[in-house]
């Protein structure tokens, strides 16, 4: 496995395959318009063959310490508790929020 470029440089479709490529991370790029939310995703977006896992992405981060970002993974239909996320983070009880514009830059 290649050393982790920084994440900085992975701003499109063909750095981010080259990216999982070199670190050996297996991957199937799926083409689609874009979608907003998990009921239009389940619509639109449609596979060929294995029977997908669709995720939602939440980006959360610490309201105290803007340094710390967080990217949450899960499958569509899990439901988040966030006070065990918060406490698992050690975030500190009410510190955790959706990340904001400029947090996100």
């Amino acid at each position: 496995m290649v050393e982790p470029t920084s994440t900085k440089s992975l701003t499109d479709i063909s750095s981010t395959e080259a990216f999982l490529t070199a670190n050996g991370v297996a991957f199937k790029t799926v083409r689609h318009e874009q979608v907003f939310t998990i009921p239009e995703m389940l619509e639109k977006v449609k596979f060929e063959g294995d029977q997908p896992v669709f995720a939602k992405n939440l980006f959360l981060h610490n309201k105290k310490k803007k340094e710390l970002v967080y990217l949450v993974i899960a499958a569509h239909d899990t439901n988040i508790d966030m006070k065990g996320l918060t406490n698992h983070l050690k975030a500190g009880s009410g510190n955790l929020r959706a990340g904001d514009q400029d947090v996100m830059e």
